[in-house]
């Protein structure tokens, strides 16, 4: 029994009932229907950042940011860039027209908002010519790598997580990776983000290139892979039960300082949001693994 889909599937047939959804969803919802992102930002922001990087609107290869690392995160934003630039590839990126993927409505029951944003999303990179979409955010990986099937059919590209198109360049020699050991003192453990995860089977590439980074300092939490223990964010909790989320973050960070941790390093920015706060009371560092690689690219 599926128990993850009957309770999504529950959602949706509360919300198609009219049944209120809690404030905070309600308010993520319009304000996501309103600027296609969860915060408020003008679709401008995303043209910015285009500019920015001088990164072109159609290729073969497009690199979808999401919100978080557009948006909140353009750090991240700018090393995906660097790295999929040291690997060989300019990728394409759509500007104004990438939407939020829609994984918020996708957990909190509001499908016919989410069929909106992937009908968008989809068409607009069927324009941009890419065979290839590469995405950062284990959220939006989870939503096109399987939500958006389920939504709109098959799709007329390929998807992969930014960890998957580099432990594969990594193996082909096309991308130069340094050990970070020197600059990074004490134990480095892995977080297993719920979407990249039990939700789509991706446990191997982080560690793979954690390894090649790490090779001494590397080691698992007690609960690992498909047994891991969630950050507490979820797709909709924090902004809805945000004490909560906390109280399941801190118990994640405990289990880190158990192996004597320093660093947690993840791939997914609500579980390195979330998990910062509770870190940072304990003095446990978090990171999302593509900071460490743009640096180990040199």
């Amino acid at each position: 029994m599926d128990t993850v889909e009957v309770f999504r599937a529950m959602r949706e047939d509360a919300v198609q009932k009219g049944v209120p959804q809690p404030q905070p969803l309600d308010q993520v919802n319009s304000v996501i229907a309103e600027t296609k992102n969860p915060f408020g930002k003008q679709p401008a922001e995303r043209d910015k950042t285009l500019r920015d990087f001088d990164l072109p609107v159609q290729g073969e290869v497009l690199y979808f940011g999401g919100c978080y690392d557009t948006l909140r995160n353009p750090a991240i934003f700018k090393g995906t860039v660097k790295l999929l630039e040291s690997a060989g590839v300019k990728p394409a990126y759509l500007g104004q027209n990438e939407w939020c993927c829609g994984v918020p409505q996708i957990w909190s029951g509001r499908r016919d908002l989410a069929v909106r944003l992937a009908e968008h999303n989809v068409d607009e990179i069927k324009k941009a010519g890419a065979t290839l979409v590469v995405t950062s955010c284990a959220g939006c990986y989870n939503a096109f790598g399987h939500y958006y099937r389920l939504l709109l059919g098959e799709l007329p590209f390929q998807v992969m997580h930014i960890t998957q198109f580099l432990a594969q360049a990594l193996e082909k020699n096309h991308l130069p990776l340094n050990s970070l050991e020197q600059k990074i003192q004490g134990t480095i453990t892995y977080h297993d983000p719920c979407h990249l995860g039990r939700h789509m089977g991706i446990y191997e590439e982080p560690r793979i290139l954690l390894r090649n980074m790490f090779p001494a300092s590397f080691q698992e939490m007690p609960r690992n892979r498909d047994d891991s223990w969630c950050c507490g964010g979820g797709a909709v909790v924090f902004p809805y039960l945000t004490q909560y989320s906390l109280q399941v973050a801190d118990k994640r960070i405990a289990e880190a300082q158990s192996i004597d941790a320093r660093t947690i390093v993840t791939t997914c920015p609500s579980c390195v949001n979330v998990l910062r706060l509770a870190g940072r009371r304990k003095g446990v560092d978090v990171k999302n693994i593509v900071e460490l690689m743009a640096i180990a690219v040199g």
